[in-house]
């Protein structure tokens, strides 16, 4: 079995990247909300 990247070769995900992409996601996004907030509590303070 051909592995193509993040695809198997006819076209859906490799379960391990599945997983990887779901771990990413999880890390990245309360990270992304606490960026946000002091982004617009910067934003406010400069008005």
């Amino acid at each position: 079995m051909k592995k193509c990247l993040l695809f198997d070769c006819d076209g859906t995900l490799v379960d391990q990247c599945k997983l990887v992409i779901t771990v990413v996601m999880r890390m990245i996004l309360p990270l992304a909300k606490i960026v946000i907030s002091v982004a617009a509590i910067i934003y406010r303070h400069k008005q």
